[in-house]
């Protein structure tokens, strides 16, 4: 067994070796599945408000940067106007089309206004 190994194992060694100043006899009672153990049991007490924590701060975050873009811009009262234009260039109504749809729908709407002569009426009594 060599000296890092004995330093590993036994905590009275590693304080009086490093010099750290803590009382070996704290050091003999620390158990490393206790510590393990205490701090699920507080993870099990504190992880719903960690959680609310990190969601309540991601939707502030998310309001200011919102905020932000929506009422301090950076663009110019000539950019403006040339997105606009630049908008406006995109749409383009064709009236030919449009008259033509008209009719169809027109066309349409008269053969479901035509009325079907049934023979035979199911529902009534023999």
């Amino acid at each position: 067994m060599n000296e890092s190994d004995v330093f590993s194992r036994d905590p009275k060694l590693v304080c009086r070796k490093m010099k750290l100043g803590i009382p070996s006899d704290i050091l003999a009672n620390i158990n490393q599945k206790g510590i393990i153990l205490n701090l699920g049991i507080i993870w099990k007490k504190f992880y719903k408000i960690l959680f609310f924590v990190l969601l309540f701060s991601a939707i502030i975050f998310g309001g200011y940067v919102w905020n932000r873009n929506l009422h301090s811009s950076t663009w110019d009262e000539q950019k403006k106007q040339e997105f606009v234009k630049s908008q406006d260039k995109g749409v383009v109504f064709n009236e030919n089309n449009f008259e033509k749809a008209l009719e169809i729908v027109g066309q349409r709407a008269e053969e479901n206004s035509k009325t079907s002569d049934v023979g035979k009426d199911f529902f009534s009594s023999y």
